[in-house]
């Protein structure tokens, strides 16, 4: 934002606007100006104003433009920093996401670590992943073409609203606001040395009629068939063995989320969504052991198909003006999901069920006060309660699964007081102070002497602080802390028992305690391209993932969660993102990371260097070629070792038809080596290398199209349930 005024010599006066866009210019003299603000994507605001004493402009509206930088461009140039430390990167006319998908095209931001299933900022754990105002998915994420989004915010230290475990940051997703309808139609395929490993189509579709919003997002995958394969060798009190086991997953999947919206108006809103999905698979495993007694051969069949159904209401109020306002949100989900297995174990066969039935409730009121122009306070109380039923039939003859009837159930409470202010347009600070207190009790129906309920509460601190020392040069420091804790992964805590083989399954602990831990990050940004950071991570009372003998059955493990200690992490970052030359625009990222774990008796100091390259070559407008890199040293946890690492995959990205038709052939993993594992223990030790082929083709293309009046209000949620990881590794 610019304030220039009209026949003086007097000097342009520059200001930014905060997170609302928001601002204000102090001790303005009296007079005619011309008024000028920009934004990444966005035409140029131009008025003139005559100022006497303090004067309100209103609301400016800007308009999306509709050129394009000429040229070869870098990512610095559709980038824009907030004072708050917000990252905001412009998709729409870049060239970077020309035939790229999301997750692709989001690998060459500085800030972010993209994988084939994760996304973080800087590398840390715990990145939330928005869409307008509703947590999504990765995989949520992958589904969203870039030509129906508008703009990507990244968070690197988030507020309070975002809850006490964002300690990652946020990532958040703008969609672009056009025509009544705007969609996107693409099909994903993955081919090995076998043949086809999966086809994936999906549907996104925006349209909007007056108050009312309609999004859709549907997908599935009707081929699909996985090839794993390992070698494990087992010593055991002197006795070894070597296990050959070869896998072969067959799936096939549809899912469809609706969700519908009526805006009141700006603020206010009502959401009704729903969503079913569907999973068939069929799941072979063959093995043989040799041992000092002989060989042995097996084969496992496994079928199934799963049932989810899930539906959700969320309402939005606000009240008051743009500097003291209260805002309150409401959301109810029901979730319920069915899966039926069918165990082939040489020549038995035999079956098993298991339901899950969700609800959960959350209410969040805030309120915001403005002290002064550049001073708010807000305080904020979250309330969520949250009941998931479980019925497991079990196996009767194998074993495999046994029966359950359990729940898991409790509230949990939040509340916050947040401090922000910009002390100048460089310096500014936000602080704030949580209490967390919540209740989760298990509930086993049928053996209630099981049954455990646990109380967690505790006081967290955060602060987060930049200093924009250079704003055209983009050099800047920030600086955040955060002290969080974190219930352990949702599927952690049931004491469900999964088999990932004949001789490995894995069962969760309902005693596990939740973890507390600090968070500091100093990040320094020489320039557009250059930056470097410090992290900082101590946590108590780690889960960590455990292996262990079964004692009943000889040469048979499994892996239960356990809370084994504490946890230190030192981390140091050095990342580049920019053009060497005109047509290459490169990312790389070298992190150094020495871990410390400790559990009684027991003490893993490691340290391991990671390197990512990201290289975009545009040879012409609408046609490139991509290079990616990764490699990691040896690690080593609590849990096992692992050997290093490294991958080099190569691509083709192609544009056409004005951006309409996206074509994307990327060949994965041309060069790699095998993952391998070591566990060791007093008596018995174990390595695992996985053999499977990792060399892939994949192929992505995308039709987007849009028509119809302009969309004003349309960014929809979409259905969020919680992640059930196995605990296993």
């Amino acid at each position: 934002m610019s304030l220039t005024q009209i026949d003086k010599k007097a000097k342009t006066i520059h200001v930014l606007s905060d997170e609302n866009g928001r601002f204000t210019i102090k001790n303005v003299p009296n007079g005619k100006y011309n008024l000028t603000a920009t934004f990444i994507g966005y035409e140029d605001y131009k008025c003139t104003i005559n100022i006497c004493g303090d004067t309100n402009l209103g609301t400016a509206i800007m308009k999306e433009s509709t050129e394009m930088l000429e040229g070869i461009t870098v990512m610095a140039e559709y980038t824009d920093i907030k004072p708050s430390g917000e990252t905001i990167i412009r998709v729409k006319g870049n060239p970077l996401a020309k035939g790229k998908s999301t997750t692709d095209f989001l690998k060459y931001s500085r800030e972010l670590d993209v994988s084939d299933k994760t996304i973080s900022i800087h590398g840390r754990e715990n990145t939330l992943i928005y869409l307008d105002d509703r947590e999504i998915t990765f995989e949520q994420l992958k589904a969203i073409s870039p030509t129906m989004i508008a703009s990507i915010e990244i968070i690197p230290q988030a507020d309070a609203s975002y809850g006490i475990n964002a300690t990652g940051g946020v990532v958040k997703i703008r969609l672009r606001k056009e025509d009544g309808l705007l969609g996107s139609v693409s099909l994903y395929a993955q081919a090995d040395k076998d043949g086809i490993v999966q086809t994936t189509p999906n549907t996104n579709l925006l349209y909007q009629k007056c108050k009312f919003s309609l999004s859709n997002i549907a997908g599935g995958t009707p081929y699909s068939r996985y090839s794993t394969g390992s070698i494990q060798k087992d010593v055991n009190q002197g006795s070894q063995s070597t296990t050959i086991t070869n896998d072969v997953n067959h799936e096939k999947a549809f899912s469809d989320n609706l969700s519908l919206r009526y805006s009141f108006n700006y603020t206010d809103r009502l959401d009704v969504y729903g969503g079913v999905s569907f999973l068939w698979k069929d799941y072979t495993q063959s093995s043989s052991t040799s041992t000092t007694d002989g060989t042995s051969a097996l084969k496992i069949n496994n079928d199934g198909d799963m049932q989810t159904y899930k539906a959700g209401l969320h309402l939005n109020k606000s009240l008051g003006n743009s500097t003291n306002f209260f805002t309150f949100t409401a959301e109810y989900t029901k979730n319920t999901s069915f899966a039926n297995l069918l165990y082939r174990y040489s020549s038995t066969t035999d079956k098993a069920e298991q339901i899950y039935d969700l609800d959960l409730f959350k209410v969040t009121p805030e309120f915001t006060v403005t002290l002064n122009k550049s001073m708010s306070v807000s305080v904020g109380f979250d309330f969520e309660y949250m009941i998931d039923r479980h019925t497991d039939n079990g196996t009767e003859t194998l074993g495999y699964i046994t029966d359950g009837r359990f729940d898991n159930y409790g509230p949990n409470y939040i509340t916050w007081a947040e401090y922000s202010a910009a002390f100048t347009d460089k310096l500014y600070l936000r602080a704030a102070l949580m209490w967390h207190g919540g209740r989760t009790s298990y509930k086993d129906n049928i053996a209630p002497e099981n049954s455990i309920s646990k109380w967690d509460s505790g006081i967290y601190p955060s602060m987060a602080l930049q200093w924009m020392m250079d704003k055209d040069k983009r050099r800047l420091l920030n600086i955040g802390y955060r002290r969080a804790y974190s219930y352990p992964n949702y599927n952690y805590r049931l004491p469900a028992v999964v088999w990932q083989s004949d001789k490995l399954y894995s069962i969760g602990n309902p005693d596990i305690d939740v973890q507390t831990y600090d968070n500091a990050e100093v990040y320094f940004a020489l320039d557009r391209s250059w930056s470097a950071s410090y992290g900082f991570f101590y946590g108590d009372d780690m889960v960590c993932v455990i292996m262990h003998q079964d004692a009943n059955r000889q040469g048979v493990y499994y892996t239960i969660p356990e809370n084994v200690g504490y946890k230190m992490t030192h981390t140091l970052r050095m990342t580049y993102a920019g053009r060497p030359l005109k047509f290459w625009y490169s990312r790389n990222n070298l992190a150094t990371v020495y871990n410390k774990e400790h559990s009684p008796g027991t003490t893993i100091n490691n340290t391991q260097i990671t390197f990512t390259s990201d290289n975009d070559f545009s040879l012409c407008r609408n046609f490139g070629l991509e290079l990616s890199f990764s490699a990691s040293s040896r690690g080593k946890t609590l849990s096992y070792e692992a050997d290093a690492t490294y991958s080099l995959s190569a691509g083709v990205r192609l544009s056409l038809l004005g951006d309409k038709l996206s074509i994307n052939l990327r060949y994965a993993n041309i060069l790699y080596n095998h993952r391998k594992i070591h566990v060791d223990n007093t008596d018995w030790s174990l390595t695992r290398k996985d053999t499977s082929s990792m060399s892939r083709a994949m192929l992505t293309i995308a039709w987007n199209f849009n028509s119809g009046r302009k969309i004003q209000k349309a960014d929809m949620p979409t259905i969020n349930n919680p992640v059930r990881q196995t605990p296993t590794f």
